[in-house]
């Protein structure tokens, strides 16, 4: 990355933070071996992924025995949604909402062609899916329910402690894409009803390529692996486990619980000084959920006038997105946007900055200059 370069797309994925990294190192040239091993090595990686187990599990408030390792959170979504569905008959119901990111949406569709219903509940204008609207669709026939925490796009909190109470009520799973909220926003598992949550390394500055779904005693017994082999971890995910990536993901857990508030706080700040900044010096700029209850670290807004793909063309030394990385070569609208009530003129004009605890004001203050200046030059071109 240039020197000079400013980087705001910590919803995409986040820096490895150094003191992670130093946690595993020595898992990649020194103790090496494999944690299914009987012998010294063997027993000391075994030791490693069980104090990674712990920190992931402390950091949500569960038990250690719950935490499933997984190669991320769409893994970790697959194995819940399909999971569960593939261990019944055809005609399994599931309630999720149109929100959801596509690793639900199409989990969701792959599990629809295979003979299972699907209800999608739609948000209302401000970015909530309203609790009373998914206690509507939780009918008799429905046999899973699942509600994103943050939405990846707008940074809009969702009701999930409310809709899993509902859902433990009429003895449905519940299961909800943490992503974005874990290590981001406090969460208790003992206080909450959740059979599954699924979180991603890379999202709270671990590494790429390893996640978890932290299941309950009871979910755990309702699913079908998708990878069969060696019995690892319970019996749901097959594989030799990924060490340095789950000593990664553990050791980045320890950190977001030691520096949770003060991350919250940091970034708070930031994405406030930002969303004040841009719209004193532009016109025609909305921030979208702003009246909602939004987690600290994420800001989407609608600018009048300007492509979202052509400012970021137009930003060569700021690093920010259209919307989700995942879905940033669809030629179609956000679907997020969509169903919130957007034209697709509006859907198109939107750009979504998110930073994270090495973010610095300086870098907030260098991005609005650079965001008021490409705003400028494209509303010109218009």
């Amino acid at each position: 990355m240039k020197p000079n370069a400013i980087y705001l797309d910590h919803c995409a994925t986040t820096p490895l933070d150094p003191a992670v990294f130093e946690e595993m190192k020595p898992f990649f040239l020194g103790v090496f071996g494999n944690p299914s091993s009987a012998h010294r090595m063997g027993r000391a990686a075994k030791a490693a992924v069980s104090k990674a187990r712990e920190q992931v599990a402390s950091l949500v408030g569960a038990e250690p025995s719950s935490v499933v390792f997984t190669s991320g959170a769409t893994e970790a979504l697959n194995l819940a949604l399909r999971g569960f569905c593939s261990a019944r008959k055809a005609g399994t119901h599931v309630v999720a909402s149109a929100i959801e990111h596509k690793a639900v949406l199409s989990t969701l569709e792959f599990v629809a062609a295979r003979a299972h219903g699907i209800t999608l509940v739609k948000p209302e204008p401000d970015g909530v899916v309203a609790t009373w609207a998914f206690e509507a669709a939780l009918g008799r026939d429905v046999g899973l329910a699942t509600l994103m925490w943050v939405n990846n796009e707008t940074g809009v909190m969702q009701p999930v402690p409310d809709v899993a109470r509902l859902c433990a009520q009429r003895d449905i799973p519940f299961v909800t894409d943490a992503t974005q909220a874990v290590g981001k926003i406090p969460i208790d598992l003992g206080q909450v009803p959740i059979d599954g949550l699924a979180l991603s390394g890379h999202k709270l500055n671990g590494p790429m390529g390893v996640g978890a779904l932290v299941v309950s005693p009871r979910f755990r017994s309702q699913l079908e692996p998708l990878i069969c082999g060696g019995g690892q971890e319970g019996g749901l995910r097959g594989g030799t486990l990924n060490l340095p990536g789950i000593v990664g993901l553990g050791a980045a857990c320890a950190l977001a619980s030691r520096s949770l508030d003060d991350d919250a706080r940091l970034c708070a700040s930031l994405i406030g000084s930002l969303e004040a900044q841009v719209r004193e010096v532009v016109t025609g700029v909305s921030v979208v959920g702003a009246g909602s209850l939004r987690a600290p670290h994420c800001s989407l807004m609608k600018i009048d006038g300007v492509d979202g793909e052509a400012l970021v063309a137009n930003l060569p030394d700021v690093m920010v997105s259209t919307g989700s990385a995942c879905n940033s070569h669809a030629p179609t609208p956000s679907h997020v946007l969509m169903a919130m009530g957007f034209t697709e003129d509006d859907a198109y004009s939107t750009v979504r900055i998110s930073v994270g605890r090495r973010t610095t004001q300086d870098e907030i203050d260098r991005a609005v200059v650079a965001l008021s200046a490409a705003i400028s030059r494209l509303r010109a071109l218009n």
